[in-house]
């Protein structure tokens, strides 16, 4: 029998041949997708997995009470303020890598070497979410923590609502206590290959043009949106009732998504979300959303950088493409680990 995956991409398949066309005010075309009017609600089904909509009402010319009609506008990426007082901009950018890792042994060497190697001033910190048993075979000489949260080592990760806050609070700890400081954290997947020289030093240099506290890929704000990391995380009352107790913004039940695989941070934030205690919520809402309401300001990557990262897929054999681009980072690139750095 098919997996659940697989499932949803034939269905995603025959929605794009078969479905209805979802609309712009404008009336541009945007995708396709199956409607379906059940009990007075309208479910979309079959709608892509990268695509974030929001339902909006149509104008019209003439007074119609038996016929009402909507459209549809993709979200767009979050634009807010920051609420706290002002940090003065650090002399030197000293950047803190932490490399989110579950390998044998052998390969997270490998990855901390290649992370080492892109910025030999960088710290950089393996964050091991693997068997305790290749964890204590890993090499001495590297920056390594365990991670034995259990809401780290999901296998469902949106339905059982996987975090990195275990990854955030032991790095925070570990940075503290080993006396390095910093002032940006660069958090990754293993999976995210490096292709320009001083990644973190180049994203430290958007995150400062932006103004920002935290840089993210598919940054989205799902504010209205029909996007399901929204309608299921709206159903999280315990995060949603800490949001409306906590939050600094007008608008206290906003969501944010943005990718999980690298979020870049100002130390001063990366040390907020350490140490506030949030009800769970899945990493790619509650990480963006979470500085978000603490005041932080959250903005995306230019769109030039987004293209050379995804959530599906293995961009290994694109990467010197990408990097001749100007791509800083390229993800996912599982099959880098297994050849020559």
């Amino acid at each position: 029998m098919p997996s659940r995956k697989k499932l949803l991409e034939i269905l995603i398949f025959l929605a794009s041949k078969l479905g209805s066309t979802l609309r712009t005010v404008e009336g541009n075309p945007i995708c396709k997708a199956f409607l379906l009017s059940w009990c007075g609600r309208i479910h979309v089904i079959g709608l892509p997995n990268n695509v974030q909509l929001r339902p909006v009402p149509l104008p019209t010319s003439n007074l119609t009470y038996w016929r009402q009609s909507i459209a549809w506008e993709q979200v767009g990426a979050l634009d807010c303020p920051r609420l706290l007082a002002p940090q003065p901009e650090p002399e030197e950018k000293r950047i803190a890598t932490i490399v989110i890792c579950h390998l044998p042994a052998s390969e997270t060497l490998e990855i901390f070497k290649r992370w080492k190697a892109n910025d030999i001033d960088a710290t950089i910190l393996i964050a091991y979410g693997g068997d305790a048993g290749e964890f204590g075979k890993l090499d001495p000489s590297i920056n390594a923590i365990f991670i034995e949260d259990p809401n780290l080592r999901t296998t469902a990760h949106v339905r059982q609502r996987q975090e990195y806050q275990g990854v955030i609070v032991g790095a925070y700890r570990w940075l503290r206590d080993s006396g390095t400081h910093v002032s940006h954290v660069h958090m990754v997947e293993f999976d995210v290959f490096p292709a320009a020289e001083g990644a973190g030093k180049r994203l430290a240099e958007i995150l400062e043009s932006e103004r920002a506290d935290l840089l993210g890929y598919g940054l989205r704000d799902l504010s209205g949106a029909i996007h399901p990391h929204n309608t299921f995380e709206l159903s999280n009352l315990p995060y949603m009732g800490y949001l409306r107790k906590t939050s600094k913004r007008e608008q206290r039940g906003r969501l944010v998504t943005m990718l999980g695989c690298s979020s870049f941070w100002s130390f001063e934030c990366f040390e907020a979300i350490a140490t506030t205690e949030a009800p769970g919520v899945y990493l790619e809402v509650g990480i963006p959303s979470t500085a978000h309401h603490l005041g932080y300001r959250v903005r995306p990557v230019p769109p030039s950088q987004e293209v050379s990262v995804s959530f599906q897929g293995d961009r290994t054999d694109e990467i010197e493409d990408f990097r001749k681009r100007g791509a800083i980072l390229v993800h996912p690139c599982k099959t880098i680990l297994r050849r020559p750095s």
